[in-house]
């Protein structure tokens, strides 16, 4: 199993631990009260038992079941409110929908990989599995690319010399939909991405708007399709994002199709891999991290071109 892409996991499923408990002092507070999150506060009224497990794969399933106790106490918590305080329950419902992504998420979209061959059933019965080909190791599949590309950019950044590091690739991704759609959303489809290191929040920030405006201006002058430029929710981030901005075309139907996606996903990533540089003084700290999601060929600009054409 990667530790590397557990680790950057969890790094962002703990950034969005804090939000919510910055969140909840917040009304805590604004409701007259004093919220208590110590270290021995949260211990002792953790619905849940703090268990570190033996190895990787004791720890996951922890922390998948701790996940789902949290599920089930925000519930219990938000018919406890009921219809008496309408803005605590709406809090506590969309901090209960972020947990159900997570517990649900980081489960379904992870192909396990347990063996490397496979062979033909001396019964007849096709290609089957071939058991003596079972991996030491099983191999973890993440949909999403931070992880190696960041596993590298480790030995490669050492000095502020170093930056800015810009990479663009076209990679196949494999995800596991819920409800595929032909051209627009399948299980695997070929995308561009491109994931940038900086030196300093600014220019990071001045890339992620860059790029942004760069497909904004690809899909409306080159493909002749207009589409809304914009910043994300909170709740539509992408997790681990600190802002995320995107270009979004109006189907057919009246709904809305992301077409091309831009991160700022700030020192995220280069804590999960422990990524430093020196500076210009020789201090070591932190690169800030800017990566970009763009998943549009295959998957949204093309068909809405095809359809816009189709149309006239």
């Amino acid at each position: 199993m990667n530790a590397e892409s557990v680790k950057s996991e969890f790094l962002a499923h703990a950034g969005e631990e804090q939000a919510h408990a910055d969140q909840l002092a917040e009304r805590i507070v604004q409701l007259g009260g004093e919220p208590n999150l110590s270290p021995e506060g949260l211990a002792d009224r953790s619905h849940s038992e703090y268990i570190e497990g033996e190895n990787l794969e004791d720890m996951i399933k922890e922390d998948l079941v701790a996940e789902r106790i949290a599920i089930e106490s925000y519930r219990d918590v938000i018919a406890f409110v009921g219809s008496d305080d309408p803005t605590t329950r709406r809090l506590l419902e969309e901090i209960l929908m972020k947990e159900e992504e997570h517990a649900e998420g980081f489960a379904k979209e992870c192909a396990v990989v347990t063996h490397y061959r496979l062979k033909n059933d001396p019964n007849g019965g096709g290609i089957v599995v071939d058991e003596d080909a079972k991996l030491e190791e099983e191999l973890i599949v993440r949909p999403t690319s931070e992880t190696i590309i960041w596993n590298t950019y480790r030995g490669w950044i050492q000095s502020y010399r170093d930056l800015p590091i810009l990479i663009n690739q076209w990679a196949n991704v494999v995800r596991w939909e819920m409800r595929t759609r032909l051209f627009l959303r399948t299980a695997e489809f070929l995308w561009q991405e491109g994931h940038t290191a900086h030196a300093t929040k600014e220019e990071a920030m001045e890339e992620t708007m860059k790029m942004v405006n760069i497909y904004a201006d690809f899909a409306e002058n080159f493909l002749a399709l207009p589409v809304i430029k914009g910043h994300k929710s909170e709740n539509e981030r992408f997790a681990g994002a600190l802002d995320t901005l995107c270009i979004e075309a109006l189907m057919q139907d009246g709904k809305a199709l992301p077409a091309g996606t831009s991160h700022f996903l700030g020192q995220n990533f280069a804590k999960a891999f422990d990524v430093k540089f020196a500076d210009k003084e020789g201090k070591l700290d932190y690169d800030q991290l800017l990566g970009q999601w763009k998943n549009w060929v295959k998957t949204s600009l093309v068909p809405l071109v095809q359809k816009k054409t189709a149309n006239k």
